[in-house]
């Protein structure tokens, strides 16, 4: 049996006054189930970055809730916080924004390990070559 690790139930978000307000995302519901990947395609202007930016946290709903392993996402204490931006990151849709063109893939993939100190250079070769893997490139692309 799989279990979620991403859930969002209901999720609205809303921007600006009620006067004038706009409704990016109305009555969302999926769920992530753990060892899956999820892409979100859209239209310009369909949510997809509004949505993305709730799952990491970044935003909160207007209504719903987003749970991650059980726990809201929004709602997180500190001390529960850092270890969920360690395990969930946004990727921008322009990739200019995302990727450094003159870093290599290497540095790329890695980069949310050495800003949150958790390995070596060993550690980072292992995670990059797993990475590549997982996506379905050879190694030669790594640097």
């Amino acid at each position: 049996m799989t279990t979620d690790l991403i859930t969002v139930k209901q999720v609205t978000k809303t921007y600006g006054s009620k006067s004038k307000e706009i409704t990016a995302l109305k009555d969302i519901s999926l769920s992530i189930p753990k060892g899956t990947t999820l892409g979100i395609i859209g239209e310009s202007g369909s949510g997809k970055t509004t949505l993305g930016k709730l799952i990491a946290g970044i935003e909160s709903p207007t209504s719903g809730e987003i749970d991650y392993n059980g726990q809201v996402v929004h709602k997180l204490k500190a001390s529960h916080k850092r270890d969920f931006l360690q395990k969930v990151q946004f990727i921008f849709q322009d990739s200019t924004a995302a990727l450094n063109p003159r870093w290599k893939v290497r540095d790329s993939v890695t980069e949310g390990y050495i800003s949150f100190g958790l390995g070596d250079k060993g550690l980072k070769d292992k995670v990059a070559d797993d990475a590549l893997k997982r996506v379905g490139l050879d190694r030669r692309y790594i640097d």
